[in-house]
């Protein structure tokens, strides 16, 4: 990892302005893209969250998709409505508590939605490779303990966050990249396996394995998007250069966009599916 001496400085004690100085484009870059992702991600996911409430509302019942739906857009809701803060803070305030929770806050992105994205992988996995356990295990209730366990492991993490901020541009940051890169990668991988055999057999592909297919596919493009860059720049990055500051400004904050990113497109994408985006334009049209 770089040592120089800047980075004795601490990012959170002096806040980005002071900390990159003479280095800012990389720190405009992480602002704005930033404020693209609040303006398209946090109406994505109210309109998840409504839609949900209203089907519960009128009887649906919940499955498990919609049950990890549910604490995914939760936590893009909250990350997304305190981003906006953290910007603010980073280039105005700078008060140090708010920087703290920032950091914590941040984990909802960086360890909750992975993990997430991770265990609707699993259970896609289950329900197409394994359809008939998958029948026989239809209880919500091991579902519901995996996203406790992921709720615990985020508000852990988000302790950790809130007292070492300095963390954040560690290669700590990219352990659950790599956790869910490779969960949905071998989930994928077993999926098209039984997929291209059912094909071959001249059965068809059943209706429900296209969707989650579709599903999956959505999720790993995504994924492979948000976390491949961080997790290859921060590994390399952090080695390569001779300034860990330099590092910080210049690649460390915009790169952090690739995650904030996936927050903000994959309640737009679970959207398109739902027709949400062809009743918008049938109206614009009108």
């Amino acid at each position: 990892m770089a040592n120089n001496s800047s980075s004795a400085v601490n990012v959170g004690d002096v806040g980005i302005l002071a900390y990159c100085v003479s280095m800012e484009t990389g720190m405009y870059i992480w602002g704005i893209g930033s404020i693209i992702c609040c303006a398209a991600g946090l109406p994505a996911n109210f309109v998840i969250l409504w839609e949900m409430f209203k089907a519960y509302r009128d009887g649906a019942a919940l499955t498990s998709y919609n049950l990890f739906l549910l604490n995914l857009s939760s936590m893009d809701t909250v990350f997304l409505l305190f981003l906006p803060v953290a910007i603010i803070n980073h280039f105005k305030l700078n008060i140090w508590l708010l920087n703290a929770f920032s950091s914590a806050t941040y984990t909802l992105n960086i360890c909750g939605r992975p993990l997430l994205m991770a265990c609707i992988c699993l259970d896609l996995y289950v329900a197409v490779v394994h359809p008939i356990f998958y029948r026989r295990m239809k209880s919500l209730t091991p579902r519901a303990v995996g996203v406790a366990v992921v709720w615990f492991v985020t508000l852990i993490t988000a302790g950790f966050y809130f007292s070492f901020n300095e963390l954040y541009f560690t290669l700590f940051s990219t352990l659950y990249f790599i956790a869910a890169m490779v969960i949905i990668g071998i989930c994928d991988a077993f999926i098209l396996y039984v997929l291209i055999a059912s094909g071959r057999s001249g059965r068809g592909v059943h209706p429900q394995k296209q969707r989650a297919i579709h599903t999956l596919t959505n999720s790993l493009v995504m994924t492979f998007i948000s976390y491949f860059p961080p997790v290859v720049l921060f590994i390399f990055g952090l080695h390569l250069m001779s300034d860990s500051r330099v590092f910080i400004c210049t690649v460390g904050l915009p790169i952090t966009l690739t995650s904030t990113w996936g927050s903000a497109v994959m309640p737009m994408l679970h959207l398109n599916d739902l027709g949400k985006f062809n009743c918008l334009w049938v109206r614009c049209a009108q």
